[in-house]
């Protein structure tokens, strides 16, 4: 028999996975970083990677993740604290919040 899953599994699916995602950045992130240590012209072929609409795509999608996962970390605090929070309604509040700043982001990235 399928069980019927509710909000609160995806919300909970989507933190793990962007919490997976931001470890994953973080390597990267390093590794890029590390480039500097190589010297100036090795930093900057380096960045001259990340300057095209692919991975500027994949940079506002960063910054959807990481809002996602710091609003839902609190949505979690703010329900072990006080678990009478109406979790569906923080959770669908985390969803918009993400997507608005992620719109609102999309300026500085293209």
């Amino acid at each position: 028999m399928k069980e019927k899953r509710n909000l609160s599994y995806y919300v909970w699916l989507a933190h793990r996975i962007s919490g997976v995602i931001l470890v994953l950045y973080l390597f990267a992130h390093l590794w890029t970083l590390s480039a500097a240590l190589a010297g100036e012209k090795s930093f900057d072929q380096t960045l001259q990677v990340f300057d095209n609409p692919v991975v500027r795509f994949f940079e506002l999608i960063l910054v959807a993740v990481v809002v996602f996962h710091t609003l839902n970390g609190l949505r979690l605090i703010c329900l072990d604290l006080l678990p009478a929070l109406p979790q569906e309604a923080l959770s669908y509040t985390v969803i918009i919040i993400t997507v608005l700043a992620a719109l609102a982001s999309v300026p500085f990235f293209f």
